[in-house]
């Protein structure tokens, strides 16, 4: 019994051995594989673009908040003649 218990423990530890190994390799395998730094560059450059459009958008949108209103402040002191002047004054 002594010679096949010590199979018996030398099988055991050749199997957690190459569990171990086999996760070991995964690990590393993953450490190295570069697919995802591809996609991390384009979320990282797609943030970008979009925040500076955002900040174009804010710029542009206080522009135009003040010019529509001074074209509105124009158009309020114009003064729009109802009837025909005939006194032939222009």
């Amino acid at each position: 019994m002594g010679e096949e218990g010590t199979k018996e423990r030398f099988v055991v530890w050749k199997q957690q051995t190459n569990e171990e190994e086999d996760m070991l390799i995964r690990i590393a395998n993953f450490a190295l594989d570069e697919n995802g730094a591809v996609t991390v560059d384009w979320v990282i450059l797609c943030a970008g673009v979009i925040s500076l459009a955002l900040a174009a958008v804010g710029v542009i949108t206080d522009g135009t908040e003040n010019l529509s209103g001074e074209i509105d402040t124009n158009l309020k002191n114009e003064l729009i003649s109802t009837s025909f002047d005939t006194d032939g004054d222009v």
